[in-house]
């Protein structure tokens, strides 16, 4: 069952269309990701989403209340973290998930019990009573997951909630936000630049570029789509230089790059071997930095669909 639908969703600003016809599916319980350069719409579509942004024409589902007919529903199946988020530096988290558990209308016999459940949840037992301005990127990110969940959402909309925090505090979000979508059956729509994160974490993803849903489905399902190829994936300083230098090794060996930094080795027979590889490339000048043998990413995938640099050789 889709917990999220929009049809033909379109909004358009004076002089530019931001979001155009956009057909979206999220699934109940899944972990979706969303995805897109600068400016390509991601954004907006999360503002019409969440009712703080009306649409131009089209429709949006979630949790099977229409946005046109039932809002007060719609925004109550959400639990939303922006991108940029507000704290009250001289209220303790007690305070701050208690004020917006009451926005909510959240019942009092039932918050206490909530607040300190979600306190366990994201790691801030020890800080009741400590004021938010006191805490670091990391526990104010943790304590934004809790806010988004204190009324117990179908649906948490994340957008970028690892930016800017150091690796250790991306790791604990990214553990953060499996522990509630596994254990609480939160779905869960993830916005990110992270493509290894969203990669790593997602079921799904949908990728918009210039308003227009390119694509949508697992990553896998789409780099056979795009029939990009499996083999030895090389990350290096000049993708196009390196194809031009092993264009036409012995053996038949295919080519391809997929964005400028990367690019595919395919042989037509056997292996590629790849310390021969790296020695031809190393001595042709090339930086090579990374091997890995093995199906494309999803950092393939979005080039290859956002930038169009997909070319074999």
């Amino acid at each position: 069952m889709n917990v999220i639908e929009t049809r033909e969703l379109t909004k358009v600003f004076p002089g530019r269309t931001a979001v155009a016809n956009l057909h979206l599916e999220v699934q109940a319980g899944e972990i979706y990701g969303f995805l897109g350069p600068n400016g390509a719409g991601k954004t907006t579509t999360i503002r019409m989403l969440t009712g703080i942004l009306p649409p131009t024409s089209g429709q949006v589902r979630v949790a099977e209340h229409d946005l046109r007919t039932d809002l007060d529903g719609v925004r109550a199946s959400i639990g939303l973290l922006p991108e940029s988020v507000g704290y009250y530096g001289w209220m303790t988290p007690v305070e701050y998930l208690r004020f917006f558990a009451n926005l909510y209308g959240v019942r009092p016999a039932e918050t206490r019990d909530r607040i300190a459940d979600l306190m366990k949840q994201v790691g801030l037992t020890g800080r009741q009573q400590s004021r938010i301005a006191t805490f670091s990127r990391g526990m104010r990110a943790r304590l934004g997951i809790a806010r988004a969940l204190v009324h117990r959402p179908r649906v948490v909309i994340l957008d970028e909630p690892t930016l800017g925090l150091d690796p250790l505090g991306q790791r604990d979000i990214l553990e953060l936000i499996q522990h509630v979508n596994r254990e609480e059956g939160t779905t869960v729509f993830l916005s990110s630049h992270a493509l290894n994160q969203v990669g790593h974490l997602c079921t799904r993803v949908g990728i918009l570029n210039e308003g227009h849903l390119v694509a949508q489905g697992t990553a896998a399902d789409l780099s056979r789509r795009l029939e990009l190829p499996s083999g030895l994936h090389l990350t290096v300083s000049d993708a196009g230089l390196a194809q031009q230098i092993l264009g036409r090794p012995s053996g038949g060996t295919a080519v391809t790059v997929l964005n400028p930094a990367r690019l595919v080795v395919t042989p037509k027979h056997g292996e590629p071997r790849a310390d021969a590889l790296v020695r031809t490339l190393v001595e042709a000048g090339v930086d090579v930095r990374e091997v890995v043998s093995g199906m494309p990413s999803l950092e393939d995938v979005f080039f290859a669909l956002v930038r169009g640099k997909r070319r074999a050789a």
